[in-house]
């Protein structure tokens, strides 16, 4: 077992008191985001922890970096750590994708993205501060024991030596005291039982601020075992940028995101720098659109365990098949189910499949199956490949 001294929050805590700049980093989902606090630039719990740790440390000059998409879990967090997270080189990690991934539930594929993404920040000497985040039907459940991910994420933590912010707990030791109006945190006529008011996000703020003291006065000094708690799916990860890999003489075309969304987290201009659109038309104006024929198809050879598909979602997106090595894969594939959903842009997410053969060269076909005569497309950044070897990928068209 490694010790990362270097990489302690002890260490954080002193290069803070001597003025260093420091990056800080809050990789997560709409909770980490702050949907429905106020203001989510002040009164989030990012934004709070981010003002006191300047206040804190006077003489240090902190740079905070935005890396939450809401609605996102582990899976794609691990893919968007190259280019949302390392390029900043951060000296601090606090990381949530535990609620997004279900508190009820567990998966070989989400534990071991979860793992992969603890172990690139510690191997890279950057602390993690794991959240644990809580939605109100959290805070009022009788028995713990049936969240089964928050005790993995909690074994985790204690594996790697890692501080954790557990709000869930606090929450209902504050509930049960009777210091703890659900109302006031989760007010009726918002619908909205998962995102908090200010109120919450100030309780999610303080869970956070004793996690980070407790690792900063010594309590939490993180290590890297050589052997992974869970499982080495993801040991491996790579997001293939499908619009730099297309063969000469495609026909596919490629665009630039959306610059609105929904929710500022949704805003793909953030996230993707250009993607590829399989469409049956070619946009004429603002909402325009002249259908040109069939749309085409992207196929391309991989090898690896795990497919993720990551783009974007709008009102004009379609419905697709995925086959690999020319069988169906049996889920609904909707690009535009979100953004539907939503009634404006968002993201498009999507696990493709888990547990292939890594020793096998594998064949994959997206296939539009768009409505009869309307205007669709299908908006591709890029696939995202894991697995516990190398992965690699070529498109083919």
């Amino acid at each position: 077992m490694v010790s990362l001294q270097a990489a302690s929050f002890q260490s954080f805590d002193q290069k803070a008191k001597d003025g260093q700049a420091l990056t800080v980093v809050f990789l997560g989902g709409s909770l980490t985001w702050g949907a429905n606090a106020s203001d989510p630039g002040r009164t989030s719990y990012r934004a709070l922890t981010g003002k006191w740790l300047t206040q804190t440390y006077p003489k240090a000059h902190f740079t905070f970096v935005d890396a939450a998409i809401g609605g996102t879990g582990a899976q794609l967090g691990v893919q968007r750590l190259e280019r949302d997270v390392m390029k900043y080189h951060p000296d601090l990690m606090f990381l949530d994708f535990s609620l997004n991934d279900d508190l009820y539930k567990t998966s070989d594929a989400t534990l071991g993205a979860y793992e992969s993404i603890v172990r690139q920040m510690l191997a890279a000497d950057c602390p993690v501060l794991i959240m644990i985040t809580a939605a109100r039907s959290y805070v009022e459940e009788k028995d713990l024991s049936k969240m089964v991910r928050r005790t993995a994420h909690l074994e985790l933590a204690g594996y790697y030596h890692l501080p954790v912010g557990d709000v869930v707990q606090v929450m209902q030791q504050k509930y049960r005291a009777g210091e703890l109006d659900l109302n006031e945190i989760w007010p009726p006529y918002r619908y909205d039982n998962t995102h908090p008011s200010d109120a919450g996000y100030q309780i999610y703020f303080e869970t956070a601020k004793a996690a980070y003291l407790s690792a900063a006065a010594g309590k939490d000094t993180p290590v890297l075992p050589e052997k992974w708690l869970t499982n080495d799916s993801y040991r491996y990860v790579k997001r293939f940028v499908i619009s730099k890999m297309l063969p000469g003489g495609s026909q596919i075309e490629v665009v630039k995101p959306e610059t609105s969304a929904v929710a500022f987290d949704f805003v793909m201009s953030r996230w993707l720098d250009d993607m590829v659109r399989l469409a049956n038309n070619k946009r004429t104006g603002r909402a325009q659109y002249e259908i040109t024929g069939e749309a085409p198809k992207l196929v391309c050879q991989f090898r690896g365990s795990s497919v993720l598909l990551f783009g974007e979602s709008t009102l004009k997106c379609g419905k697709y098949k995925v086959l690999i090595d020319g069988v169906a894969v049996d889920r609904e594939f909707d690009a535009g189910k979100l953004g539907k959903a939503c009634n404006g842009n968002a993201h498009m997410v999507k696990p493709v499949i888990e547990g292939l053969s890594e020793d096998t060269l594998h064949t994959m076909e997206i296939i539009p199956d768009f409505a009869p005569g309307e205007a669709q497309e299908i908006r591709i950044e890029s696939i995202c490949l894991g697995g516990s070897k190398p992965v690699e990928l070529t498109v083919v068209k």
